[in-house]
């Protein structure tokens, strides 16, 4: 019995853009749109796309002190990424990229003893003394191994 082909894996990815200060508007957003069909293309989503945003660089980029940033967030396969970083290898627009995983932001951690539901009542500074002094007991007893 045949097995139905199962659809591929996707992923979040980040695509950070830093796009030329001296290109024009239209040139800048000719990349993005580039960016956004070879997405569609490929079977990929764009989940956000950021607004231009001015950036002075730390250091000349082709001569140029200045540069626009943008950011993309898309969902689609393993080879996606590959395939856009060679599609801009050579956009003179194109100043730097970068594509990695996109992390979703987690909300933010609660320390206080209540909402963790810890029973020590001890404050964090004496707990991480006491596992400072706990992990110097284990590495004294693995040197005596050695």
């Amino acid at each position: 019995m045949a097995e139905a082909p199962q659809e591929e894996r996707r992923r979040d990815y980040e695509m950070s853009l830093v796009l030329s200060s001296r290109a024009t508007d239209e040139e800048r957003d000719a990349v993005i749109e580039k960016v956004r069909f070879l997405l569609n293309d490929s079977g990929s989503e764009v989940i956000e796309v950021s607004l231009p945003k001015d950036l002075v660089l730390a250091y000349p980029i082709n001569k140029e002190r200045q540069g626009i940033f943008r950011m993309l967030v898309f969902r689609g396969r393993a080879d996606v990424p590959r395939m856009l970083t060679e599609a801009l290898r050579h956009e003179h627009t194109v100043l730097r990229q970068l594509i990695v995983d996109h992390i979703k932001k987690a909300p933010a951690a609660s320390f206080s003893n209540e909402k963790r539901g810890s029973d020590d009542e001890s404050p964090p500074a004496e707990r991480s003394a006491e596992n400072e002094a706990a992990m110097d007991a284990q590495i004294e007893e693995a040197v005596k191994d050695i």
